[in-house]
């Protein structure tokens, strides 16, 4: 089974925050995933690009971003970077958007306008469903994420030598339909993911305070971030 997916936005942004002024978007997305099914199990090897921008401060917007997205790939809801919305080192805008794979840097998927000076992303993954009974299915995924450029959120948070890793990403999850249909689906997961050096120089103080303040407070991240949830879906 092959699933595949290929973008290209352009077009112009009049103000964007970031650059400080207009820009001429020019950006891409692509998504492939391969699977083979053996019996009641299918292995699949997943892979996810979206263009970054590599200078934030001139006039070329190059980082994809979408409008309303919420894609099922590299494990969909199970996955800890899909599921959740992080900001963006203590900041109050959003390192990426919940239920998105895309780092945009935007403020709000459903108020704030979309972003392309961004840093991109690149994602590898492989996964597994088991079809246990006509009732019950299981999910394990397993993804190793990076930025595609740094730039931009060097730019975002006044620093510098912000890495390109963002870390792994491990999720399992089950979807239960107890009456064989679609009319009730109750699905549970747990998503965890192993930050990489990317992630902790985004979370890590390393500009001194302002003149006559002193700290010694560093900022940091946990060695394991994790997520666990328990939802059913109805449909008459």
């Amino acid at each position: 089974n092959i699933s595949h997916s290929l973008y290209h936005v352009f077009g112009e942004d009049d103000l964007n925050g970031l650059a400080g002024g207009s820009v001429d978007i020019d950006a891409w997305m692509a998504a492939l995933e391969i699977s083979v099914d053996t019996d009641w199990m299918r292995h699949k090897l997943t892979f996810f690009w979206a263009s970054g921008d590599d200078d934030a401060t001139d006039s070329k917007a190059t980082g994809w971003d979408s409008i309303v997205d919420n894609p099922n790939l590299i494990g969909g809801p199970f996955s800890y970077w899909q599921r959740q919305g992080p900001n963006l080192g203590g900041t109050a805008v959003a390192l990426k958007q919940r239920l998105s794979l895309i780092p945009n840097l935007r403020s709000n998927k459903f108020f704030g306008q979309s972003s392309f000076v961004n840093p991109g992303i690149f994602i590898v993954g492989i996964g597994e469903e088991w079809e246990m009974t006509p009732r019950t299915r299981l999910f394990a995924n397993l993804n190793y994420m990076m930025f595609m450029e740094t730039d931009p959120l060097s730019e975002a948070l006044l620093t510098d030598g912000v890495d390109r890793e963002i870390g792994w990403d491990l999720s399992f999850g089950v979807e239960h339909r107890p009456f064989l249909t679609e009319n009730l689906k109750v699905i549970a997961g747990i998503g965890l993911l192993f930050p990489g050096d990317g992630l902790k120089d985004i979370y890590r103080t390393t500009s001194p305070g302002l003149g006559g303040f002193t700290t010694g407070a560093t900022g940091d991240i946990d060695g394991v971030l994790y997520s666990g949830f328990l939802g059913a879906t109805m449909t008459f």
